[in-house]
């Protein structure tokens, strides 16, 4: 031991040491590590964990009992689960400085897909224990004989979590208006969001067809989700939302939770709920990482002896990437890089 380390406290001694630290569940591995807003976020096959240093914590390294690193799992959805993929993974993967310049806020575009990510677990949550209310129903259902009385599975507090999976759905729509604006702001606030990234991306989707079509789709869901959710919290002579629970057919056919939406312009007939769930889920994170995508395209800055393009990877290629969709794929002009000289034999 030198001089100096003599010197030191002995929590200096053990924040300078070497150590290690374990996160997630066994047989899961890393997919990305990144930082968010000052957090070092893992992302794991099977969860989303943020990593705290002891000195975050306790900057003065005052309690020596402070392990150095410090886990919390954030996400309990990982790699695994496409939303997390097509939110975390997608923004890790595009909003990069290097790409689409030193004035992009990459950090305020990551944390809007965090907290996407967030939106689509909490989603899925709700769409989990839906799932295990109606076998658990199913199960009941199997074991009652008929003959000692017909009692109706019950789906505990089903509006409230109905309306809670609608709030949710628009807040990840709003997420994605979010991060348009990092890219393309509106010169006021008031302003018609669908009319104005229309226009900002006017030259996008005057050059493709696909592009336009998909734009379109964009706006109509986000649109559409928005009235949903003022159908379902302020519901009036011409809108509402009806959430109904286990239902009883002729011949005894169990009809399961249900909703059905009343709508001058968007009415949703009367639909299994776990149905309109995993679709409305597929959606919503499918429309956050295709806008990623588009508006990265439209935004990136290279040097000029570049040409450059977001692209769509193959399944096999997304696969083998944690099912990153989209990439940078980048080339030198023609005629910036000379042929090389032919080599003599």
């Amino acid at each position: 031991m030198t001089d100096a380390d003599k010197q030191k406290r002995r929590i200096d001694l053990k924040r300078e040491s070497a150590g290690s630290f374990t996160m997630g569940s066994p047989g899961e591995t890393a997919s990305e590590i990144f930082v968010i807003d000052s957090r070092l976020i893992t992302v794991m096959t099977r969860g989303v964990y943020a990593v705290r240093t002891a000195d975050s914590v306790d900057p003065d390294r005052t309690d020596i009992n402070l392990p150095n690193m410090m886990t919390q799992q954030v996400l309990g959805y990982g790699s695994d689960s496409p939303f997390i993929s097509r939110t975390l993974l997608a923004g890790r993967e595009l909003f990069r400085r290097g790409y689409l310049g030193t004035d992009f806020d990459e950090q305020r575009a990551l944390s809007l897909a965090f907290e996407a990510a967030q939106h689509l677990a909490a989603m899925t949550d709700l769409k989990v224990a839906l799932e295990e209310d109606c076998d658990r129903a199913a199960k009941e259902l199997k074991q009652t004989p008929v003959k000692l009385g017909f009692k109706l599975p019950v789906t505990p507090n089903l509006r409230s979590r109905g309306e809670a999976f609608v709030r949710a759905a628009d807040k990840v729509n709003q997420s994605t208006k979010a991060l348009s604006e990092l890219f393309f702001p509106r010169k006021r606030a008031n302003d018609d969001w669908s009319s104005h990234i229309t226009q900002a991306l006017q030259s996008a989707t005057s050059s493709n067809e696909q592009t336009k079509q998909f734009l379109q789709r964009v706006i109509a869901l986000i649109d559409t989700m928005r009235e949903f959710r003022n159908a379902s919290e302020h519901p009036d002579a011409t809108k509402d939302v009806t959430f109904r629970d286990f239902d009883i057919q002729p011949g005894l056919k169990v009809m399961p939770p249900s909703i059905e939406i009343r709508h001058p312009k968007f009415p949703v007939a009367r639909t299994d709920f776990l149905t309109f769930m995993n679709s409305v889920i597929d959606e919503c994170s499918r429309i956050f990482e295709g806008m990623a995508a588009l508006l990265c395209n439209e935004s990136i800055r290279v040097p000029p002896i570049m040409c450059c393009q977001v692209a769509l990877l193959d399944e096999a290629q997304s696969k083998a990437r944690h099912g990153i969709s989209f990439v940078y794929h980048s080339t030198f002009k023609p005629g910036v890089i000379p042929d090389a000289p032919p080599t003599k034999g």
